[in-house]
């Protein structure tokens, strides 16, 4: 992942990443720890996630029509319960398109977690999640 652009470098910082080794907790080689790497970690999900659903807008506009039933409904819900009617719809999309919704406070987690039913996480643990 390339250096965001407020992090480009310059002659005090890394001249990989961008980072100032004394001041954002920079450690060699190139691994940004602390403020600096989960700053940097949210960027690359958010990066991947918008280049997800750019390659597949159809399947973002399924998964968006059928969160916005599970919201109107006002019950709690989970990936689990979309999948039926979100079949053949890339994995890494409906995370998208729910890490969406949360961001634009549509949907909030209930607090509840249960093991993902699609064979393809091994049984990790997703969220449950309620209109907000």
């Amino acid at each position: 992942m390339s250096a965001p652009v407020w992090l480009k470098a310059r002659a005090d910082r890394c001249s990989h990443c961008g980072a100032h080794p004394q001041l954002q907790g920079h450690l060699p080689p190139c691994q940004p720890s602390g403020p600096l790497a989960e700053q940097l970690a949210r960027e690359g999900r958010d990066l991947g996630m918008a280049r997800t659903v750019a390659a597949h807008p159809d399947d973002a506009a399924r998964v968006d029509a059928v969160l916005a039933r599970f919201i109107a409904s006002g019950r709690p819900f989970s990936a689990n319960d979309t999948r039926a009617e979100l079949e053949g719809v890339k994995g890494s999309v409906v995370g998208s398109r729910f890490s969406a919704a949360s961001k634009a406070r549509r949907i909030k987690r209930t607090g509840n977690r249960f093991p993902s039913t699609d064979p393809g996480t091994h049984l990790h643990h997703i969220d449950e999640w309620i209109a907000a």
